[in-house]
Protein backbone atom coordinates (compact mmCIF):
# COMPACT_ATOMS: atom_id res chain seq x y z
CA UNK A 1 0.00 0.00 0.00
CA UNK A 2 1.27 3.45 -0.79
CA UNK A 3 0.20 6.83 -1.94
CA UNK A 4 0.60 10.55 -1.81
CA UNK A 5 -1.43 13.56 -0.82
CA UNK A 6 -0.97 16.93 -2.49
CA UNK A 7 -2.68 20.16 -1.48
CA UNK A 8 -3.01 22.90 -4.09
CA UNK A 9 -3.70 26.61 -3.63
CA UNK A 10 -4.49 28.67 -6.72
CA UNK A 11 -3.23 25.84 -8.94
CA UNK A 12 0.14 25.62 -7.15
CA UNK A 13 1.14 22.67 -4.95
CA UNK A 14 1.80 23.91 -1.40
CA UNK A 15 1.95 20.67 0.62
CA UNK A 16 2.85 17.05 -0.12
CA UNK A 17 3.02 13.82 1.87
CA UNK A 18 4.03 10.39 0.60
CA UNK A 19 3.56 7.09 2.41
CA UNK A 20 4.26 3.42 1.96
CA UNK A 21 3.23 0.48 4.13
CA UNK A 22 2.57 -3.23 4.33
CA UNK A 23 0.22 -5.67 6.01
CA UNK A 24 1.63 -8.94 7.36
CA UNK A 25 1.23 -11.57 4.63
CA UNK A 26 -0.30 -14.05 7.11
CA UNK A 27 -3.33 -11.83 7.82
CA UNK A 28 -6.52 -13.33 6.41
CA UNK A 29 -8.95 -10.64 7.61
CA UNK A 30 -7.34 -7.77 5.68
CA UNK A 31 -10.71 -6.01 5.34
CA UNK A 32 -10.94 -5.69 9.13
CA UNK A 33 -7.37 -4.38 9.30
CA UNK A 34 -8.14 -1.61 6.80
CA UNK A 35 -11.42 -0.82 8.59
CA UNK A 36 -9.51 -0.16 11.83
CA UNK A 37 -6.86 1.86 9.96
CA UNK A 38 -9.54 4.00 8.31
CA UNK A 39 -11.07 4.76 11.70
CA UNK A 40 -7.67 5.74 13.12
CA UNK A 41 -6.85 7.90 10.10
CA UNK A 42 -10.19 9.71 10.43
CA UNK A 43 -8.99 11.02 13.82
CA UNK A 44 -6.22 13.25 12.45
CA UNK A 45 -5.23 15.86 15.06
CA UNK A 46 -5.68 19.41 13.72
CA UNK A 47 -2.36 20.57 15.18
CA UNK A 48 -0.39 17.55 13.85
CA UNK A 49 -2.03 16.38 10.60
CA UNK A 50 0.37 13.47 10.00
CA UNK A 51 -1.78 10.44 9.23
CA UNK A 52 -3.60 9.46 12.47
CA UNK A 53 -3.47 10.24 16.20
CA UNK A 54 -0.57 9.27 18.46
CA UNK A 55 -2.59 6.22 19.58
CA UNK A 56 -5.97 4.64 18.89
CA UNK A 57 -7.38 1.44 20.40
CA UNK A 58 -10.26 -0.64 19.09
CA UNK A 59 -10.81 -4.00 20.75
CA UNK A 60 -7.59 -6.02 20.38
CA UNK A 61 -6.14 -3.54 17.85
CA UNK A 62 -3.71 -0.77 18.84
CA UNK A 63 -2.70 1.86 16.28
CA UNK A 64 0.42 3.93 17.07
CA UNK A 65 1.81 6.91 15.21
CA UNK A 66 5.26 8.36 15.96
CA UNK A 67 6.53 11.39 14.05
CA UNK A 68 9.15 14.11 14.08
CA UNK A 69 8.90 17.66 12.76
CA UNK A 70 6.26 20.23 12.00
CA UNK A 71 3.88 20.65 9.09
CA UNK A 72 6.59 22.29 6.97
CA UNK A 73 8.93 19.27 7.22
CA UNK A 74 8.08 15.97 8.95
CA UNK A 75 8.43 12.19 8.82
CA UNK A 76 6.97 9.34 10.78
CA UNK A 77 5.99 5.73 11.16
CA UNK A 78 2.67 4.18 12.06
CA UNK A 79 1.96 0.63 13.23
CA UNK A 80 -1.06 -1.50 13.96
CA UNK A 81 -0.84 -4.36 16.43
CA UNK A 82 -3.37 -7.12 16.98
CA UNK A 83 -3.17 -8.85 20.35
CA UNK A 84 0.34 -7.41 20.75
CA UNK A 85 1.65 -8.62 17.38
CA UNK A 86 2.57 -6.06 14.72
CA UNK A 87 0.45 -6.67 11.63
CA UNK A 88 0.86 -3.37 9.75
CA UNK A 89 3.57 -0.74 9.37
CA UNK A 90 3.88 2.37 7.21
CA UNK A 91 6.44 5.14 6.84
CA UNK A 92 5.65 8.63 5.63
CA UNK A 93 7.30 11.97 4.95
CA UNK A 94 6.10 15.35 3.86
CA UNK A 95 6.01 19.10 4.24
CA UNK A 96 5.40 22.40 2.54
CA UNK A 97 6.53 22.75 -1.05
CA UNK A 98 9.28 25.34 -1.58
CA UNK A 99 7.62 28.26 -3.37
CA UNK A 100 10.81 30.18 -4.24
Amino acid sequence: MGGREVVFFQDDPIYIMTYYGWVNKNISNIGEVYKVLQKALSLIPEDKPYRGPKEYTEGDYIYSNNFTGEVDNFFGEETLKYKGKEIYKAKYTGGLVDQR
